[in-house]
């Protein structure tokens, strides 16, 4: 998926760092060869430049390449702030090599956590999403999704019953039913967005507290591109993100594919051929996914999937749309 010209390449930066302390890449060039074609695709849609087994950079496509084990969530880089907290345990491991630079990237860095942080107790859910002052939603895997209040570390109900179901879209967040939210990602406009994947759907939080269904009509299928969303069929998502320009972007994980709304409000297809398997970087919608899970944004023009099945994260160059 290489470029011709220099590109950056990760390296550790200082192998003596403890375990407790995060490692950290450096970044250096390296010349990549000639001989590797660039994919690209005349897709309408994002998405179609490249699809990799490494996180470009933002302006770079610079790959960090990870040992993963069904990875199930992707995040991108959180706000600045003064410190985050880091834990301590077994690291694991990360080595770089470059692909397909436009510009040099100044650094790159990874954070590495023990296996035992990585495993969250309860329903299998790893949809957490946090807003700009710290509070923190989170999916409890079953039929609610909670806010965790920072000032004072309290959980308030935010939406469902705790009971299992499809319904309540118009009305109130609180007294709708869900069955299995899974991945949350807040839009431009503070609406909260998460996949409902027992109902094969993707739903919207408004900030007066409604719910309605964007993705989906509640039955499992695998529309074709084109078809308006609401009336989309998809087969239990797992990942769901949303750009600063309100694009969003849906991981139909039964279906092996990666779907974004397009502005005319219809679905097409991102990533993945709707078949399962693992193949090579290129052309992303001619790339083999295996149950895509959780997405997020990587800069301005790179969407990171976790490509569950195929134990490694992808990486998608979005382009202009």
């Amino acid at each position: 998926m290489g470029a011709a010209g220099s590109s950056p390449r990760c390296s550790e930066a200082s192998r003596s760092a403890t375990a407790a302390a995060p490692r950290r890449l450096s970044c250096a060039p390296r010349a990549v060869s000639r001989s590797r074609a660039t994919a690209r695709s005349t897709s309408p849609i994002p998405g179609t430049t490249a699809c990799a087994r490494s996180i470009p950079r933002p302006g770079a496509c610079a790959p960090w390449r990870a040992t993963a084990r069904a990875p199930t969530a992707a995040t991108g880089a959180p706000p600045r702030r003064r410190s985050w907290p880091t834990r301590t345990g077994s690291p694991s491991t990360a080595r770089g090599t470059s692909i397909s630079p436009t510009r040099a990237a100044p650094t790159c860095a990874a954070w590495t956590a023990p296996a035992s942080s990585r495993r969250p107790s309860g329903p299998a859910s790893p949809g957490t999403a946090a807003t700009a002052d710290g509070d923190l939603y989170l999916g409890d895997g079953i039929g609610r999704i909670r806010r965790v209040e920072r000032a004072t570390g309290r959980i308030h109900a935010f939406a469902g019953t705790g009971i299992r179901g499809y319904r309540g879209d118009g009305g109130p967040a609180l007294e709708a039913r869900m069955t299995q939210p899974f991945a949350l990602a807040f839009g431009p406009d503070g609406a909260l967005y998460f996949t409902d994947v027992g109902n094969h759907a993707v739903r919207r939080v408004d900030t007066a507290g409604r719910i309605t269904t964007v993705v989906g009509d509640g039955s499992a299928g695998a529309s074709p591109d084109g078809t308006p969303a609401p009336a989309a069929r998809l087969r239990s998502p797992r990942g769901v993100a949303v750009d600063r320009a309100g694009r969003l972007f849906v991981s139909d994980t039964e279906n092996h594919r990666v779907l974004a709304v397009r502005r005319d409000g219809a679905i097409a297809t991102v990533a993945g051929t709707g078949e399962g398997g693992e193949g090579a970087d290129g052309a992303a919608r001619a790339c083999l996914l295996n149950r895509p899970h959780n997405l997020a944004l990587f800069g301005p023009d790179c969407l990171l999937v976790s490509d569950h099945n195929n134990n490694r994260i992808r990486a998608v160059k979005l382009e202009a749309w």
